[in-house]
């Protein structure tokens, strides 16, 4: 520590990296501005994510009721196999070898099933909590203690962060993708408001469901 500033030292060998804790507070609110929006587009921004996530609740049911049908299948395959065992028309190895096959596919479509049954009933109120968090992402972390900090950082970025000596900034490997999305949006918002951008932009890909994470 010099003159009162306090230094963040890399130990590691060759590594040689000394910067001061302000600098790199200053990277990290950096980076947190970068998924915060415009005051001035959130009802444009809250719009559109609606949309997308509207898309989303239909492909999910689409896809639900595929799922589904699949399952009936299978169960049915389960039954017919478990019958012709019982009645002896096929023997114990053919048996265990299909049923065993059987039960592998059950528990992966029932596991795809888990990832598209959970309703957005409530998905006007966590749109609404999320996009006022991002009002203000960087002054909330200021204004925060260490440990609302850290749990703010695992919200919007799950996987961490590090920091980037070439760059000299931080950089996240995944974002929450809720506040991806938005984030994008706000951008292509704002680029259309200069002129910069005029057509109509498809964000549905760009949303995982695992990642919507607003608890």
């Amino acid at each position: 520590m010099k003159k009162g500033i306090h230094y963040y030292k890399c130990n590691t060998k060759g590594c040689c990296l000394n910067l001061n804790a302000e600098k790199r507070h200053g990277l990290y609110q950096d980076l947190l501005e970068d998924y915060q929006i415009d005051p001035v587009l959130l009802p444009q921004v809250q719009q559109m994510m609606e949309e997308v996530f509207g898309r989303l609740s239909q492909d999910n049911e689409q896809e639900e009721k595929r799922l589904k049908g699949q399952l009936t299948e299978l169960k049915k395959k389960q039954e017919t196999l478990e019958r012709r065992y019982v009645y002896g028309e096929i023997d114990r190895e053919i048996f265990s070898k299909f049923s065993a096959e059987l039960k592998a596919q059950v528990r992966e479509i029932e596991a795809n099933l888990e990832k598209v049954a959970v309703p957005l009933s409530n998905q006007k109120s966590m749109l609404e909590k999320g996009l006022k968090m991002m009002l203000n992402l960087s002054s909330s972390r200021e204004k925060a203690d260490a440990g609302k900090r850290r749990r703010l950082q695992a919200l919007v970025f799950p996987e961490g962060v590090a920091y980037d000596r070439e760059k000299g900034a931080y950089r996240t490997t995944r974002a929450n993708s809720f506040f991806g999305l938005a984030a994008g949006i706000s951008q292509k918002m704002e680029e259309k408001e200069k002129g910069k951008s005029g057509s109509e932009t498809d964000f549905s890909p760009l949303v995982a469901r695992r990642g919507i994470e607003l608890s």
